[in-house]
C-alpha cells in the first residue's frame, strides 16, 4: 500500500486528485484545503515525476491525475529516495486506477431531500433518486433543519451551509429558506434543499459555493411556487409526486457544473517560487 511505504517515512501526507478530490489525508484540513484551492495552477505547471518543495511542503505529481503531499521538515535528500521508490512501485497501480476523474458535479451527488417543517414537525417531502429510503430522507431532513434550532425568526433569510453526513461519508449541502403561508406558523413554513455529495470532493464543493448557491435559489423559488399551486387550505396535503420532477431537473443542472477547481489568481508568491523551481525526480 501507498499509505505504508510513505508513513515509514513522514506521517503527515494527503492523496489528492487533480480535480481537487481528496482521497485520504493525515494533514490538518485547514492547510490542506488552502494547497487544493490553488491546484490547477500547480498541475498547470509539474510534469509526472516532479515535485514542489516550499517550506515544509512536497508535492509530487505520480501520474497525470494523482499527487501525493507531504509535510516534513526532512530534506530533498531525504525525500527524493521515498518519491523514486514510489514510482516504481506504484506509479502503474495508480494510474490504472486514476485513469479517468469524474467530470460533473451531478457524478459525486449520494442524495437530494427536499424538506418542510410542517405541523408534525421536520419531515421530507420528495426527493432524489426516487427510490431512496423514506426513512433514511427523514433523519437527513431532522438534521438539516437542526441549522435553524436557535434560530428566532426561522428561514426568514436564504442561506447555505455546509455540514458532515458521517454514516453517509457524504458533505451535506444545506440550502435554507421560507414559503409563504397563511395558516402556518409564523405565516411561513422553514424548508430546506440538502444534497449528499461524496466528502472527498468537499475542497471542490466550497470552491464551487457561489456557483451552487445560484441553482439552489432558482430551485427553491421553483419548489415554493409549485407547492403554493398545489397545496390544499390546510397547508398539510400535497402531492409529493407533483414537486419530484423539480428535483430530478435540478439533478439534471448540476450535471452542467464541472467538478474541477478554478484557476485561482490568488497564488502565494512563495508557492508559484517553488513552482518555477520543480525538480525532477
Amino acid at each position: 500500500m501507498v499509505s505504508n511505504t510513505i508513513e515509514t517515512v513522514v506521517p503527515k501526507y494527503a492523496f489528492v486528485l487533480q480535480n481537487g478530490t481528496i482521497l485520504k489525508s493525515t494533514i490538518k484540513e485547514d492547510s490542506l484545503l488552502k494547497v487544493t484551492q490553488i491546484i490547477s495552477n500547480i498541475c498547470e505547471k509539474m510534469k509526472i515525476k516532479t515535485y514542489i518543495h516550499t517550506k515544509k511542503l512536497y508535492i509530487y505529481r505520480i501520474t497525470e491525475h494523482f499527487l501525493i503531499f507531504l509535510l516534513t521538515d526532512l530534506e530533498p535528500s531525504e525525500i527524493e529516495p521515498l518519491l523514486l521508490n514510489l514510482f516504481e512501485k506504484y506509479n502503474l497501480k495508480i494510474n490504472r486506477a486514476y485513469s479517468e476523474l469524474p467530470k460533473s458535479f451531478g457524478s459525486i451527488i449520494k442524495s437530494v431531500i427536499f424538506s418542510m417543517s410542517r405541523a408534525a414537525g421536520p419531515q421530507p417531502v420528495t426527493w432524489y433518486p426516487p427510490d431512496f429510503d423514506e426513512s433514511e430522507a427523514f433523519k437527513i431532513s431532522m438534521k438539516a433543519m437542526l441549522n435553524l434550532a436557535n434560530e428566532v425568526d426561522g428561514a426568514s433569510k436564504e442561506m447555505l451551509a455546509f455540514q458532515p453526513f458521517i454514516q453517509y461519508d457524504a458533505l451535506g449541502i444545506v440550502y435554507l429558506f421560507q414559503i409563504p403561508f397563511e395558516n402556518a406558523r409564523g405565516n411561513a413554513y422553514d424548508s430546506c434543499i440538502t444534497i449528499l455529495a461524496d466528502y472527498n470532493e468537499r475542497a471542490i464543493i466550497y470552491e464551487k459555493n457561489q456557483e451552487l448557491e445560484r441553482i439552489l435559489a432558482k430551485t427553491s423559488q421553483m419548489l415554493r411556487t409549485k407547492f403554493l399551486e398545489n397545496v390544499d387550505e390546510t397547508g398539510e396535503n400535497i402531492d409529493s409526486d407533483l414537486l419530484q420532477p423539480t428535483v430530478s431537473k435540478f439533478v439534471d443542472s448540476l450535471e452542467n457544473l464541472s467538478l474541477v477547481i478554478s484557476k485561482s489568481d490568488k497564488i502565494m508568491f512563495e508557492m508559484m517560487d517553488s513552482i518555477n523551481k520543480l525538480k525532477h525526480v
